[in-house]
């Protein structure tokens, strides 16, 4: 081989040379300044996906979720039935008041969350039930309820349900007592001059009905 073809030959292997170290350098550039890939999850199919900064746009930042559940914010949905299941106390005070109007006591009712229906009895008189329990309107005004289940409780706490023992460590055995109709009846007066009429079933112990009567006018 001519010295002129081995001269040649070099400069052309110094030039490959150079071309590929050039390749390397722009290659290992690239990798250097390349942005950081993003790691999501695919929002379709729930597989992992792998986006950089470039495929996201300049702008463009990664979407974050909590991934917490949905959730109802507590007391949502729940109804409420009041504070006391106390209705009147023995002086006439209370949740309820003898002389209130129908508007009123629906009202009350109302926001507690009691269901009521109104059975009319005569042009003056209506009766207004919540549950089994009764509540009797004469000319417009409260006078008198009964109360045959658990739900309600007299002012000094006795229940649908007593006992005759427990009526009277209440109420004591300052009262008036008759028999009807089957039905054993102790009824007691107080100083609000409101009458309490505490029903029992003849030969047993425990209170079936209590009733609250306005004063007698």
């Amino acid at each position: 081989m001519s010295m002129y073809s081995r001269i040649c030959g070099a400069v052309v292997g110094l030039a490959v040379v150079a071309v590929l170290l050039a390749s390397c350098t722009s290659s290992s550039d690239d990798a250097v300044n390349s942005p950081p890939a993003t790691a999501r999850t695919s929002p379709i199919t729930g597989a992992p996906e792998t986006l950089t900064q470039s495929a996201m746009g300049a702008s463009a930042s990664p979407v974050e979720s909590s991934g917490a559940p949905f959730s109802v914010p507590a007391g949502h949905g729940s109804t409420t039935t009041g504070a006391s299941s106390v209705l009147m106390a023995e002086d006439g005070t209370g949740v309820l008041t003898f002389g209130m109007t129908e508007d009123e006591f629906r009202q009350v009712v109302s926001s507690n969350g009691w269901e009521y229906q109104v059975v009319p009895n005569a042009s003056n008189a209506k009766t207004i039930s919540i549950g089994h329990d009764d509540f009797m309107f004469s000319n417009g005004a409260l006078d008198s309820f009964s109360i045959v289940d658990g739900k309600f409780a007299t002012g000094r706490g006795l229940r649908v349900g007593d006992t005759l023992g427990r009526m009277k460590q209440l109420y004591g055995t300052d009262y008036n007592q008759s028999t009807s109709s089957g039905q054993q009846e102790y009824m007691y007066v107080f100083p609000s001059q409101l009458r309490l009429s505490v029903v029992f079933k003849k030969g047993e112990n425990t209170v079936m009905a209590w009733v609250l009567l306005a004063p007698v006018s």
